[in-house]
Order: structure tokens, then C-alpha cells, then sequence
């Protein structure tokens, strides 16, 4: 990675899609066997659900062009493209490491992960 705003942009996926599945998962897995919420194994488990799914993430993003994934539902598309555009311009004018960008990523983040943890129709 060359680490210019292009990735950084890239990796507003990370935080708005990619983030938000892997809470969902380890919330269910902690659903399915609630002791694995108990203190230190609660911990653990959430270590190595975020280790893992980094691992799967770093692949999918050498495999997948994540430029050219079309979202099937038209208000996920579009508030997913209107965050890309809003960050994508902070990005080129104040910087990815910038407090702008990334008090507009959390924004965004916030916004977005509704449509993750929303059931399917």
C-alpha cells in the first residue's frame, strides 16, 4: 500500500462496512455461547474475531476492488457515495490524518452502520 489519500479513502470501507460486520459477528457469536462474554474469554474472543477478520479483510482487499462494489440497496449506495465524496475531498484538501477527516469518518460511520446492523428485506 502506497498510503496516500486513495488508500485512505479505501479504507473508509474498512471503518463504515468492514468494522461494523465484525461487531455484528462477534456479537452473535457471544449470542450463540454467552459465557464467551465473561471477562477475560470475552476479551479474548473479541481479540481473535478482530485478528482473524483483519487477516480475511487484508486478503479481500489484494483480491477485490472495492471501488466496484455496487451496494444492492439504493439508500446504502448512495449514503455510502456521498461519504466517499465528503471524505474523499477532505482527504485531498486538509489530509487522511487530518482532525476533519477524521471527525467526518467517524460521522460517516456512525451514519452508515445503521444499514449494516439493519435485518435484510
Amino acid at each position: 500500500m502506497s498510503g496516500g489519500p486513495a488508500d485512505g479513502v479505501m479504507d473508509v470501507f474498512r471503518d463504515l462496512v468492514w468494522d461494523q460486520l465484525v461487531k455484528l459477528a462477534i456479537s452473535k457469536i457471544i449470542g450463540l455461547a454467552p459465557f464467551l462474554s465473561w471477562g477475560p474469554v470475552g476479551f479474548i474472543v473479541g481479540k481473535v474475531v478482530t485478528y482473524v477478520a483483519g487477516i480475511l479483510y487484508e486478503e479481500l482487499h489484494e483480491a477485490v476492488n472495492f471501488q466496484v462494489i455496487i451496494l444492492k440497496h439504493a439508500s446504502h449506495h448512495r449514503a455510502f457515495v456521498d461519504s466517499q465524496i465528503t471524505l474523499k475531498s477532505i482527504a485531498e484538501l486538509k489530509g487522511i490524518n487530518s482532525q476533519e477527516f477524521k471527525n467526518a469518518r467517524e460521522i460517516h460511520k456512525a451514519a452508515l452502520a445503521k444499514f449494516v446492523s439493519t435485518p435484510r428485506a
